[in-house]
């Protein structure tokens, strides 16, 4: 007898079983277990002590391919009793085992001598043991035994998790108690009467960066508010709204007291640069636990740095290794909360990823792809399968490196901004970093001027500068009392002018010490000779050219965004010069002694006390009230730079391109030299992972969960449509990923389009409603809003998933809008989508729904999407203020409230709508 939990009307009459385009299936693999015994006789490679003796063994064929025992100081017949597994495939032939005799030395492994074995020689659930001779009449006793294996950790099938069906089934009584309130309070008729009478709702927000992630910050809080939330069974992200979704449910507080105290986190810790908060702790704990993934025998990318740099903004230090993805079970437990499902995509190495692309879901419960119906559990993501059975553990991943998988297209930057400096991509590549460490290139502002008209006033005050000095080396009848009084006033002058335009300075030397960063400079070279021109003038070139290049960021991001579609993983030449030169102390002016006291400083007493005495004293004072620098190499003592005369000063002016008088350009060179470690820091962690092992860091790389598992094409599988416009997009979307790799590539899926829909239409999910909520960047405000959902109805098309029809000319006829609804009256199994499009019309005029903003009140009167000049809604932006994530939220919030009652009258059509078909399968029965 069915009750009133089991839901025979999920995906609204679909009651045939769900297929996929390929089934995967596992094969029996051998557990061949190895154990190394007893060594005798092993001969010394060290002539100063005993053998420190150890065993390696390799075998090609298996996962684990090579695997050592522990070495034993000192000992010529030691014992080792160490057992080790391997995985293999079914036929053994052909398949050699190799055991290497080693000497442990301090610095290099002393190779005594290397046997095969014919593993072909073993008998299935035999137990062998063999002795193996090496070099010198040493010996090793090793045993092997075999046995098949059929059982798997893969969970193999469409069907929907036994944890998941457990949770939908407290879940639905939950959003059916709050189903009831909510069309109560909205006076609605036809309330559902059963559990199985009420709609699934799933919500999802798309890519963006910290534009999504703050706008699905607003649109959370108003479907809490409302109670949307409550009843809604699934919540999912892509790329910028993963990482919320991912930083709400880590929050303690969190389903209990809903969202607002996780947006007010958010709202505080992202009010500053992401990259320089905690920079140098940041840079040495990451680096540590990379290379400690490194030696666990773990891929890296920079993924990694990257997880951490959102994880240490968004999670914070206490959290950034201690929360998983599978403790997000304990927030939805009993059906708490909605189920969060987050989204990357598998890609190729070289095939643009809008051609071919496997998506990737993240539940707290497993990770898969559904179009080959395999899934693993989460807590194993990361670990070595081989054949469906588990051939290494590794511990869970932590969130933060998975929230650098699910935004893993910025990642790519770092390693564009390594080209050389006259490739388009690495231009775009360093603007966009520039920008994600808050600083705005194109930000025109009057202390920025250009090289031609800097180095003319530089020549100027050079002139003037050189002509001061020489009267003052040849006006030498002065009293000394006249010439200290000068000089004190000199100085002091030079010294108020640091101080006044050092704030003035500050943002444009950031820009120029960051840019600096953001490529290799020859920090390397600290012996080198002095340079012709300085760093500051390199960096205003530098700005200045990328200023010029691209017209404004909007357009940049999407030609960026295009260039990682069509090729995410394209190999990288990391092969460049830089002539960015290093600021020595030379170039740097400081008041220097005037010429007559060295020139007389042997002839005075030392018991003779005058005023001339006191003068060095308060120079020193003077000097040392100024900005200090640390040299680079051959730094002049304070003494010797107090006494040297004019000519000297004069020497080392003509030996720079600008003039040193300048006291802007001393400012700069002062910060750009301050920063010198900073800067060696940051060129450091874009190297860190440059080895050959993480030759593919553009994006994540991971263990292949499907190695060697069996994937046979269905027949269910859909006919691509014969269309022009098919072409262009998803045209490998059938074939299938190479089973023998043994890592694969995970990328953000924003790569293939902006919103994750294919975990949705999953029919054994059985969605009704479709909240979508599209955060994606477009060139200007009035451009068409619906791009991301042509890509997902096209996806759909493809993959044989009912949608519902969005028209090419719905933007030309309803013009901009908040929201859009569209549904399928033809075709029943089609999900409702209501689209929600970043948009800002109504809040312009409308501090809430209903209420007009009084005169005056110009809050909501921005551009997300300006058609001229800058947004601080970039996508590359990671620096909101607090005014800028307030509007944006408050924006989206207002949105969603203004549209309540569309979503509301959505949900009871799909009241009715069940009902109906209830009733037509009663009265099938019946007959």
């Amino acid at each position: 007898m069915r009750t009133d939990l089991e839901d025979p009307f999920e995906g609204l009459g679909v009651t045939e079983k769900a297929t996929t385009m390929y089934q995967a299936e596992v094969t029996s693999c051998i557990f061949l277990t190895v154990t190394v015994l007893r060594g005798r006789n092993i001969p010394k490679k060290d002539p100063f002590s005993k053998s420190d003796p150890y065993v390696k063994i390799y075998i090609k064929e298996s996962p684990n391919a090579c695997m050592k025992t522990r070495y034993i100081d000192n000992k010529k017949n030691p014992e080792w009793n160490q057992t080790f597994t391997f995985l293999l495939p079914n036929n053994l032939s052909e398949i050699t085992a190799e055991f290497t005799l080693m000497d442990k030395d301090l610095k290099y492994d002393d190779s005594i001598n290397t046997r095969k074995f014919d593993l072909s020689e073993l008998g299935i659930g035999e137990t062998v043991t063999k002795n193996f001779r090496f070099a010198e009449g040493s010996e090793v006793d090793v045993e092997f035994h075999t046995e098949i294996s059929c059982e798997t950790d893969l969970r193999l099938g469409t069907e929907l998790c036994d944890k998941e069906n457990d949770f939908r089934k407290a879940r639905k009584q939950k959003v059916f108690h709050f189903m009831r309130e909510l069309l109560q309070k909205h006076k609605k008729d036809g309330r559902p009467r059963t559990a199985d009478e009420a709609p699934v709702i799933g919500v999802l927000g798309s890519g963006g960066g910290f534009r999504a992630m703050v706008g699905y910050a607003g649109v959370m809080k108003a479907l809490h508010d409302t109670g949307i939330l409550d009843c809604s069974m699934y919540v999912k992200g892509l790329s910028g709204s993963s990482w919320y979704l991912a930083t709400l449910y880590a929050n303690k507080t969190f389903p209990k007291h809903g969202p607002q105290e996780t947006n007010n986190d958010i709202r505080s810790k992202i009010d500053g640069y992401i990259l320089w908060t905690q920079f140098k702790n940041f840079l040495e704990h990451s680096r540590n636990a990379v290379r400690l993934k490194q030696k666990s025998g773990q891929p890296t990318s920079y993924t990694d740095y990257f997880g951490r740099m959102c994880g240490q903004t968004l999670l914070g230090q206490e959290k950034l290794d201690t929360t998983n993805l599978s403790k997000f079970q304990d927030k939805i437990k009993e059906g708490a909360a909605p189920i969060p499902i987050l989204t990357a995509i598998h890609v190729r190495p070289k095939e643009p990823a809008n051609v071919f692309h496997d998506w990737v879901e993240f539940s707290p419960y497993e990770v898969g792809i559904a179009k080959y119906g395999s899934f693993i559990d989460s807590q194993n993501f990361g670990s070595k399968f081989f054949r469906g059975a588990l051939a290494k553990i590794y511990n869970e991943s932590p969130l933060h490196y998975l929230m650098g998988i699910w935004g893993s297209a910025y990642s790519k930057l770092f390693v564009d901004a390594q080209k050389d400096e006259d490739d388009e991509c690495s231009s775009l590549a360093k603007r966009i970093i520039l920008n994600i460490l808050g600083i705005d290139v194109d930000q025109n502002n009057r202390y920025e001027i250009s090289q031609k008209s800097n180095t003319r006033q530089a020549t100027r005050r050079s002139q003037r500068k050189r002509k001061s000095q020489k009267d003052r080396t040849t006006n030498s009848g002065r009293c000394s009392k006249e010439r200290h009084q000068f000089f004190r006033t000199q100085a002091v002058g030079k010294q108020q002018q640091v101080q006044r335009f050092r704030r003035a300075r500050t943002e444009l030397v950031d820009k120029g010490r960051l840019f600096l960063s953001s490529t290799k400079s020859t920090f390397a070279k600290d012996n080198k000779a002095d340079t012709t021109s300085t760093q500051v003038q390199y960096v205003h070139g530098k700005i200045e050219k990328l200023r010029k290049r691209s017209h404004n960021l909007l357009k940049m991001e999407e030609k960026y965004i295009k260039m990682l579609r069509e090729n995410p993983l394209a190999d990288n030449n990391d092969d460049h010069d830089t002539d960015e030169d290093v600021i020595s102390k030379d170039e740097i002016k400081v008041p220097t002694r005037p010429y007559y006291f060295r020139r007389n400083r042997q002839k005075r007493s030392n018991d003779d006390t005058t005023d001339e005495e006191v003068i060095p004293e308060k120079k020193k004072k003077i000097i040392e009230s100024l900005p200090q620098v640390q040299l680079k190499s051959q730094r002049p003592s304070r003494d010797k730079l107090s006494h040297e005369g004019p000519s000297n000063n004069l020497r080392r002016q003509r030996q720079t391109t600008v003039a040193s008088g300048n006291v802007k350009e001393r400012n700069k060179k002062l910060k750009l030299t301050r920063k010198k470690g900073q800067e060696k820091s940051l060129a450091c962690f874009l190297n860190a992972v440059d080895d050959p092992q993480t030759r593919g860091r553009r994006t994540a790389k991971v263990f292949n969960y499907m190695r060697d598992v069996d994937l046979q094409s269905s027949n269910s599988k859909p006919t691509l449509p014969n269309t022009a416009d098919t072409q262009d997009c998803f045209e490998k979307i059938n074939e299938i990923l190479d089973v023998n790799k043994s890592k694969i590539y995970v990328a953000d899926a924003g790569l293939a389009f902006n919103s994750p829909y294919p975990p949705m239409l999953r029919a054994e999910r059985g969605v009704d409603i479709i909240l979508s909520f599209d955060f994606s960047a477009r060139e200007k405000d009035d451009m068409d809003p619906l791009e991301e959902l042509y890509r997902a109805e096209k996806w759909a098309n493809l993959s044989g998933l009912p949608f519902p029809k969005i028209s090419r000319d719905t933007y030309t006829k309803e013009g901009l809008k908040e929201c859009y609804v569209f549904r399928d009256e033809e075709n029943e199994k089609a999900p409702i989508v209501i689209h929600f499009v970043l948009c800002n019309i109504n809040f312009r005029k409308y501090s809430a729904p209903g209420v007009k903003r009084k005169r005056g009140d110009d809050w909501g009167n921005f551009n997300i999407f300006p058609s001229t000049g800058q947004s601080p809604y970039s996508t590359f932006n990671f620096n909101y203020t607090n005014e800028q994530f307030d509007k944006l939220t408050q924006l989206m919030e207002f949105n969603t409230l203004l549209h309540i009652d569309n979503i509301v009258d959505q949900i009871t059509h799909c009241i009715h709508r069940r009902q109906r078909q209830k009733r037509k399968l009663q009265t099938r029965c019946c007959k």
